[in-house]
């Protein structure tokens, strides 16, 4: 079976290093595990587990970043300072693109742990209890859940960042008709009366 532990510390050490925090709390909480007696797990439930942890995390993730991946001051070119707390292109595409592979882990873990999931179940002897084969089956579809609203918020921030880039590109060509006059260019000639008597009326007709 696939091991996420590795993935899993490194999608926490990001979530905590965007935090400021000094340790990483997977390390913590595998050592409280390790310090205290418990009953054995089977190799489904810790499967289980690392995703529904790393899936948590990866969530977490994208909700400490949304503000700032939605804000339009620098996708728009407002500038102020509104702008710092805004996301360069680059840098929502990081976030799409860390967001997404997580996901995409995800869904092939839990694939994997389905299957395992089936052949414990085949394999017992005696068989599982049917209580249990219920729990798994509610486990697995509680993670899909979870990956389904990790998606959903993913495909929603890119849907608002496509609507702000197309805001964007009106913005740019609505400014040459609306705010510059004739003959403002450096170096421009000054226009003719008749000239600008029509530059004037093609204005007066844009704004109207």
């Amino acid at each position: 079976m696939m091991d996420l532990r590795p993935q899993f510390l490194v999608a926490v050490k990001k979530v905590r290093a965007q935090r400021g925090d000094s340790e990483l709390s997977a390390d913590a909480v595998l050592r409280k595990r390790g310090s205290t007696k418990r009953q054995a797990v089977s190799p489904f439930e810790e499967q289980a587990r690392l995703i529904r942890q790393h899936v948590k995390d990866v969530l977490g993730f994208v909700a400490r970043n949304r503000k700032q991946y939605l804000n339009p001051s620098r996708h728009l070119g407002m500038g102020g300072a509104g702008a710092a707390d805004g996301m360069s292109e680059r840098e929502r595409d990081q976030i799409d693109e860390e967001g997404e592979a997580s996901v995409r882990r995800c869904y092939d873990a839990l694939g994997e742990l389905r299957r395992t999931g089936e052949s414990l179940a085949k394999g017992a002897e005696p068989a599982l209890p049917q209580q249990l084969l219920s729990h798994r089956t509610y486990v697995l579809e509680f993670l899909a859940e979870r990956l389904q609203r990790v998606s959903a918020v993913l495909a929603d921030q890119k849907e608002i960042r496509l609507r702000q880039a197309l805001d964007a590109s009106r913005l740019a060509n609505a400014r040459p008709r609306h705010f510059e006059a004739p003959g403002s260019a450096a170096g421009a000639a000054p226009p003719s009366s008749a000239a600008a008597a029509s530059a004037a009326a093609a204005t007066a007709a844009a704004v109207a």
